[in-house]
């Protein structure tokens, strides 16, 4: 959700809100009881992204007090939201004065957002205390999370290395004798699903991800893809849409949507790519590929998959796409941070977060190595892999029997803009017109319903009208900075 937007509905909210809480005064937060100093329980409230159901949150959040009433001396409540509310949820409990102790940012835009409406506290007076998180993240990473020299968000231990490419289902892949290796190229992938096509029928080849069938094109995207680094390269701000290779893969999509590979309507969908291979017998879809979304996508599926690489390894910004936040109102920022650390530190702790409980939701292999429980509950955890503050101290997930592929991801080519924030404040209203025509056109046309030769030009017509060439000189001159004070 843009700022302006954000602002519209925090201005229309704000007498509602009044009486909401007027109506909640004296119960606000509910509390463990009193300890011996007569003091209130501390109980940090926390929301994160996942599926999971009320009850299933209430027992993966007592198993999570045990450990921290052992650890730290407080408890937590845990909530969630699915990826496609998630922005909504938080806003609304934020125009509430609800706002959680503890939440997740999952793009860099909305970081950028919740700053410029003071809903996230600078944590700068408190990470001094905290070593292991300053020491661990490294400090490209840490530079993702900065503006103007106050740090806002303490980032995920993901993997901020991955190429651009599809991931497929491996059952499929081998009946066909297809070996992924050797599919590097965009034609070579074409035959790929031609075949699938043939071969099965009644099987969609390509299906989107929450109403996208791309998510990048190798592009940096500086914040919002209104104005970027083509090809994650140089330090020119250039218009990704009215690019050459944005004009290609437009027509490309166009072909495959009328021979059949891309999933009808796909850009009304609002499901994970990993629901939509299971809701319309799907074969695969366009992902950036790392090992931490190859894992996620596969435990969610429910089945191996494997991935085909169209390119080589890249860096940006953007890697940095999820991150934790403490609100300004939250009463508890000190056991915040604790929690945080111990997240990022504590093997048990990341094992409840990501999997749920040993033996209900999934089963333990051996001391380090996890994979899904045959019978899942009714009341199922229900997250991401990499949604939480570090998965790399967590017991690793596979299926039985296999070993989750790796990617040769080392060496990735970074974007000279690594670490840079764009401000959109100065160009908001333009941004604001410009996202709006963007969203009307991209995934219509990435999924190739639109015919490219009617529907790109009068795309860029209607950016250009909303002004799309100030925020890129705006951008640009921000990026400039940037890279002088460097």
């Amino acid at each position: 959700m843009v700022s302006s937007a954000r602002k519209l509905i925090r201005g229309l909210a704000l007498g509602m809100a009044a009486l909401y809480l007027a109506a909640l005064a004296g119960c606000s937060r509910e509390t463990e009881g009193p300890l011996e100093t007569g003091e209130p329980a501390v109980k940090l409230r926390i929301l994160s992204v996942g599926s999971s159901g009320e009850e299933a949150c209430q027992r993966i959040g007592k198993a999570l007090s045990e450990l921290t009433q052992r650890e730290l001396g407080f408890s937590v409540e845990l909530q969630q939201a699915s990826m496609a509310k998630y922005d909504s949820e938080l806003s609304q409990q934020m125009l509430l004065g609800q706002a959680p102790d503890l939440f997740c940012y999952i793009a860099p835009e909305d970081l950028q957002n919740y700053i410029d409406e003071g809903d996230v506290f600078p944590l700068d007076s408190h990470l001094k205390d905290f070593f292991y998180l300053t020491r661990n993240v490294p400090s490209e990473v840490w530079s993702c999370v900065r503006v103007d020299n106050q740090t806002y968000a303490v980032p995920a231990n993901n993997s901020v290395n991955y190429s651009l490419g599809f991931l497929a289902r491996a059952d499929i892949v081998e009946e066909l004798g297809i070996d992924p290796s050797q599919v590097t190229t965009w034609d070579g992938l074409h035959d790929v699903l031609l075949r699938v096509k043939a071969a099965y029928p009644d099987m969609v080849p390509v299906v989107p991800h929450f109403g996208q069938t791309h998510q990048t094109l190798g592009q940096d995207p500086l914040g919002n893809d209104l104005g970027v680094l083509l090809d994650n390269k140089g330090t020119v701000v250039e218009n990704l849409y009215a690019s050459e290779q944005y004009a290609e893969m437009c027509a490309r999509m166009h072909q495959w949507y009328e021979e059949g590979l891309i999933l009808k309507d796909a850009s009304m969908t609002g499901e994970a790519a990993s629901r939509m291979v299971k809701l319309y017998n799907g074969f695969g879809f366009f992902i950036r590929l790392s090992d931490n979304n190859i894992v996620s996508n596969t435990r969610s599926v429910g089945q191996e998959m494997v991935a085909f690489e169209l390119g080589g390894p890249i860096a940006n910004s953007s890697s940095v796409n999820l991150g934790w936040c403490v609100s300004p109102t939250s009463q508890y920022k000190q056991q915040a941070m604790q929690l945080l650390e111990l997240l990022y530190t504590n093997q048990e702790a990341a094992d409840l977060c990501i999997y749920g409980q040993e033996g209900v939701d999934y089963t333990r292999i051996d001391a380090d190595t996890v994979t899904n429980i045959d019978t899942p509950p009714q009341d199922e955890w229900s997250t991401i892999h990499w949604g939480w503050p570090n998965r790399q101290v967590a017991s690793v997930w596979r299926l039985p029997d296999k070993e989750t592929p790796k990617l040769a991801l080392k060496g990735a080519q970074r974007s000279p803009a690594m670490g840079f924030v764009f401000n959109s404040a100065p160009v908001q209203s333009e941004v604001d017109r410009c996202k709006a025509v963007a969203d009307k056109y991209h995934n219509v046309l990435m999924s190739g319903y639109l015919d490219p030769a009617d529907a790109l030009p009068r795309f860029l017509t209607e950016l250009e009208e909303a002004g799309i060439e100030t925020v890129i000189a705006e951008k640009q001159r921000q990026l400039n900075d940037w890279l002088a004070a460097r």
